[in-house]
């Protein structure tokens, strides 16, 4: 890797980046893979920290706590609360589709 990129990269892990993030664009708390976020492949990353343990162990410590910042974005009460909503709005529509039907039209659950 170039001193560039692994600037790139402690600088990402400082702004609390996830190395799913750094290495396939995976945004936090789900979502779309995000081309743009990807700063190293997955082998070359991992081959840099074998051989810079001043490096690794930086790494280390900068996710250190990703995983219960991801558990507390992805169990978050909005994202229930979308989903929620999401699920709500559906089932409304079937409701809104049936009032179009005359009161005599035999409906078929």
């Amino acid at each position: 890797m170039t001193p560039d990129v692994v600037e790139k990269i402690k600088n990402a892990l400082q702004d609390s980046a996830t190395i799913g993030q750094i290495c396939q664009g995976k945004p936090a708390g789900g979502g779309k893979r995000d081309s743009k976020l990807i700063l190293v492949r997955a082998n070359v990353l991992y081959r840099y920290r074998q051989l810079n343990p001043e490096f690794d162990r930086f790494v280390v410590e900068a996710i250190a706590d990703s995983n219960s910042v991801g558990q507390k974005l992805r169990f978050s009460p909005v994202r229930g609360r979308i989903h929620t909503a999401r699920v709500r709005e559906d089932a409304n529509d079937y409701h809104r589709i049936l009032a179009l039907f005359p009161t005599n039209f035999p409906v078929k659950g």
